[in-house]
């Protein structure tokens, strides 16, 4: 096809040499005006489809919630102390738009030496991604503008902790746009 550089407007050039070119293109190839018009007619939703609006995100920053229901207790005087507790509660969405969702949940929890973690059985929708001496990740159900609440999977925390270090407790949306839940664990500097 022939592109012509006139100003719009101008009466001798523009569109009706373009329809003359598709003319021109459409004769040498067999297709008549008349095809030529309605295939491009017809072409011409699948672009629009193309070019769609993305979906619908959040365009406020949502944030996940940990509401603990147990304490993790520190006992003695010296360093290494004894660590012994429950760690378990609720995550909660707040400002969860209608018709969003956070997508898979990521529960991960960073384990220093000496410590240990077990866990019992997992509420509905929670599984193990991992589960090392070091690194423990849950992955759970995405939450809704309509459940936007969950049940964390409880933890048992034993052993031993060094003055400075931490557990390191954190809960990541699939979804971008979501702030990170994050917790720590541990006593002293």
């Amino acid at each position: 096809m022939t592109r012509s550089s006139a100003m719009p407007g101008n009466s001798s050039t523009g569109a009706s040499a373009d329809a003359d070119a598709a003319g021109t293109a459409a004769a040498s190839t067999g297709v008549s005006r008349r095809q030529f018009t309605t295939a491009a007619a017809w072409a011409a939703p699948v672009i629009a489809l193309a070019v769609a609006t993305p979906l619908a995100s959040a365009s406020a920053t949502i944030s996940l919630s940990i509401a603990r229901d147990n304490q993790v207790t520190f006992t003695g005087d010296g360093d290494p102390r004894a660590l012994e507790g429950t760690y378990d509660g609720t995550l909660s969405a707040l400002n969860l738009p209608q018709g969003s969702e956070t997508g898979v949940l990521t529960y991960t929890i960073v384990i220093p030496s000496g410590v240990t973690v077990s866990y019992g059985s997992l509420p509905a929708g929670w599984v193990v991604a991992t589960d090392s001496p070091t690194l423990l990740v849950f992955q759970g159900p995405s939450l809704t503008s309509t459940n936007t609440t969950t049940t964390l999977p409880s933890l048992t925390f034993g052993g031993t902790i060094a003055s400075g270090d931490r557990i390191v407790i954190s809960i990541d949306a699939a979804e971008p746009g979501y702030q990170v839940a994050d917790d720590e664990l541990g006593f002293g500097a």
